[in-house]
């Protein structure tokens, strides 16, 4: 859906292709349009009945610097007009986008102070839930069965996955705004990873609210608990440790993440205000 490929057809589709600039402007070599005075013939694009574009040629653009474009003009309308502005751009340019903030109904009638700690949860995260079955469903590993708890944390992972790295991504963006895109990458790979997340989880004792069933997931996770506990783990991250985190670890807080979203109706602002926090410190340049 958002490959190069895919976005290069969809640009070109827009024609945005003619309006990208591959060589700065030399006077020395440019025409006026529907000048006799050149030996080259200018070819004619009829574009409506009262537009015309005249052209000496054509010109070879690469597929994924046509797919760049795109991307940037979805980041210009995201920083400078805001996320509706950038969805309006992404379905005049053609992706399928719904973006409408309406509730997700769910019927999940369950206790969920009989699963998992809502009130120290609330209180470390900042936020109080609507619906504290979220909390069940996101600390609920794949192994737990019961039939209370239809389903376990993946589909909150997968979203939350996406809503931490573009939190963190802003976040970057817009405190360091002298740095290059190369850097910038760089500093997000090293906060948004599971092994930072796992740390995470072990500095304020999620890892007591996961629920599974598995002797070796308990193993992993205890004798994790115990090599992190001889890490400093207030200035450590995740990826200067040597030790071997157990997925789950990392992937509750991505799940968490994705149940603040789903409950506060896709506020990106209440996740950041109560994911970043977490994850503190989060790297510098330095």
């Amino acid at each position: 859906m958002v490959s190069n490929d895919a976005l290069c057809k969809l640009a070109c589709d827009r024609k945005i292709p003619g309006f990208i600039r591959t060589e700065p402007f030399d006077p020395k070599t440019w025409a006026i349009p529907g000048d006799t005075s050149v030996d080259k013939s200018l070819d004619v694009e009829v574009i409506s009945p009262k537009r015309k574009v005249y052209n000496m040629g054509g010109r070879k653009i690469k597929s994924k610097r046509v797919a760049d474009i795109a991307e940037a003009l979805i980041g210009a309308y995201v920083s400078t007009s805001g996320e509706l502005a950038a969805l309006s751009f992404m379905v005049w340019l053609g992706l399928d986008m719904y973006y409408a903030k309406t509730p997700i109904e769910r019927h999940f009638p369950i206790n969920a102070e009989k699963f998992v700690n809502v009130r120290y949860i609330e209180s470390l995260i900042k936020y109080k839930f609507r619906d504290p079955s979220l909390l069940v469903e996101a600390f609920t590993h794949g192994s737990f069965m019961q039939s209370e708890i239809p389903r376990c944390y993946q589909r909150l992972e997968f979203i939350g996955d996406a809503i931490i790295d573009y939190i963190v991504t802003v976040h970057l963006y817009n405190k360091y705004p002298g740095l290059t895109p190369g850097l910038l990458t760089d500093m997000r790979s090293c906060s948004v990873n599971n092994d930072c997340y796992a740390l995470c989880s072990v500095k304020f004792g999620l890892q007591k609210q996961i629920l599974y069933f598995s002797t070796d997931l308990q193993k992993h996770i205890t004798n994790t608990v115990e090599s992190v506990e001889k890490l400093c783990i207030s200035t450590t991250f995740g990826w200067s440790s040597d030790i071997s985190f157990p997925k789950v670890l990392g992937d509750i807080i991505e799940s968490l993440a994705g149940a603040i979203l789903i409950d506060s109706c896709f506020n990106e602002d209440k996740v950041t205000e109560s994911i970043l926090p977490l994850l503190e410190p989060i790297v510098t340049p330095e």
